[in-house]
């Protein structure tokens, strides 16, 4: 009964874990993004003004203004970090019956 208490405390740990990275990872891609943009902004008044507009620089605008998907990442992630929570439980109960016999 430890074991299984055990086998569900890792598995928690690891989801939380892989939640917590994946969700860096998408705020760090925002960053770099709204950074990179930045960049072209040469005069830093905040607008983007005809010589400021290169094709570049629309396709980076266009990332950094599309980000519904990475608005929603902290709960369109977790179904996914579920199952991986799941299988590395599976996982841990195929390795602990292993032991046993």
């Amino acid at each position: 009964m430890k074991l299984i208490k055990n086998n569900i405390k890792y598995s928690l740990i690891f989801s939380l874990a892989l939640y917590l990275l994946a969700n860096l990872f998408i705020v760090g891609q925002e960053k770099y993004y709204e950074q990179k943009l930045k960049n072209y902004d040469l005069n830093e008044n905040g607008f983007f003004e005809e010589n400021e507009r290169t094709e570049k620089q629309q396709i980076v605008q266009e990332k950094v203004a599309s980000d519904t998907a990475r608005n929603l990442a902290p709960i369109t992630t977790i179904p996914v970090i579920i199952v991986f929570g799941f299988l590395f439980w599976s996982t841990l109960k195929i390795v602990e019956r292993k032991k046993l016999t």
